[in-house]
């Protein structure tokens, strides 16, 4: 009788070192989505090309359409996200960079927003506006994913 409690017990630690011995993937994992309007003829874009629209650097797509690039405010998941994923900016050097701008009247930072659903429907209404989110999307509206980027 102890022999088979003592296969038995075996058996059950073997099942245990190899289900945590597996590597578990998330499925859910979140994504951040770079988006514009479906009749913008660009369908995608650098990393460099979206910081240099977000940073003020240039003010059109390389296909010449301008570029009116759309941010979420302050403290939303997904600017900490674009921020750390694509300008390479924290907070404090984003504001600073914008000053500098504004100060020397060579440009005013994108507009922000409060709501992920405000970027969605601004994306979907005006063909140049480019923003970005954290989260799923209607990829059957009227956006067109240029980037996506998983977060870790």
């Amino acid at each position: 009788m102890k022999s088979k409690t003592v296969k038995i017990f075996i058996s059950i630690l073997i099942a245990q070192i190899l289900f945590i011995s597996v590597p578990s993937y998330s499925y859910a994992r979140d994504t951040l989505y770079i988006i514009t309007n479906t009749k913008n003829p660009t369908y995608s874009l650098s990393k460099q090309d979206i910081q240099n629209i977000f940073l003020g650097k240039i003010q059109s797509f390389p296909n010449g359409k301008p570029a009116k690039p759309i941010n979420l405010s302050k403290g939303t998941a997904s600017r900490e996200a674009f921020m750390k994923k694509i300008l390479k900016k924290n907070e404090r050097s984003w504001r600073s960079h914008w000053a500098r701008l504004l100060f020397t009247g060579k440009g005013k930072p994108p507009k922000e927003y409060k709501e992920r659903q405000e970027i969605i429907n601004l994306v979907a209404q005006k063909e140049q506006a480019i923003g970005y989110l954290i989260g799923n999307i209607d990829k059957n509206s009227n956006i067109t994913v240029l980037m996506e980027i998983p977060i870790d």
